[in-house]
């Protein structure tokens, strides 16, 4: 009797195996576009860096007015400190001076507003909450994927 089921475990485990080597062997509709891969992250970057700066205008703009000071006690940081971050990060990512780093950064302060963007509705009303989500998803993936083409940091 066992005999006959380590039998039945080894016909499992080569029915799993013929079916994952015949699975992972789909081919891509567009090869020609893999070879640009290495320019995917210059444009993640650049599109991150563009939000950022636009996010920055809109809190400085917005401290300025000073009517909306209620609406700024429910951002998790002070919006004038953020601001200024935001427009550091975006000039760090531009021509991605320690992007990993910075990505990071980026990742959490967005991650921060997302998680409070119920309490920030009424600050920004310009976006959905699940803009800052994936904003710091755009984030994380530069952290993984490095700066790209067209960048002045090297890998070591």
């Amino acid at each position: 009797m066992v005999a006959v089921h380590s039998r039945g475990r080894k016909a499992r485990s080569a029915a799993f195996f013929w079916y994952t080597q015949h699975i992972m062997a789909v081919l891509s509709l567009f090869p020609e576009l893999l070879s640009y891969a290495f320019v995917a992250p210059l444009v993640l970057r650049l599109a991150l860096s563009l939000f950022l700066l636009a996010e920055a205008r809109h809190l400085l703009r917005k401290r300025r007015e000073r009517a909306h000071a209620e609406d700024a006690a429910a951002l998790p940081y002070p919006p004038r400190w953020g601001g200024i971050l935001e427009i550091a990060l975006a000039l760090l990512l531009l021509p991605a001076l320690f992007t990993q780093a910075a990505a990071f950064i980026a990742a959490l302060l967005l991650g921060a507003l997302w998680r409070s963007s119920a309490l920030r509705a009424r600050f920004a009303a310009r976006h959905e909450p699940l803009v800052y989500l994936f904003a710091a998803i755009m984030a994380l993936s530069l952290v993984v994927l490095g700066p790209g083409a067209v960048a002045i940091d090297m890998p070591l």
